[in-house]
């Protein structure tokens, strides 16, 4: 179990596969954003695909909405 307040770190979920950035947030924080099946979390200025866009941030990380590719 993580203690409150701790932070866990996260691979970046930006565009490039083969990105091993780390972001470093609390588990809670973590949630919020995945709770929105779109949202991920990115460092700043990380590759994003075509149609993604900045809908916020995390401290010092950017969350971004993954275009909905239902068609």
């Amino acid at each position: 179990m993580i203690p409150e307040g701790e932070t866990v770190r996260f691979l970046c979920e930006c565009a490039d596969a083969e990105c091993l950035a780390s972001v470093e947030v609390k588990p809670h924080q973590w949630k919020a954003v995945a709770a929105q099946a779109d949202h991920f979390l990115i460092v700043p200025g990380h590759m994003r695909s075509e149609g993604e866009d900045v809908v916020g941030s995390l401290g010092r990380y950017e969350i971004v909405r993954k275009p909905d590719r239902r068609d």
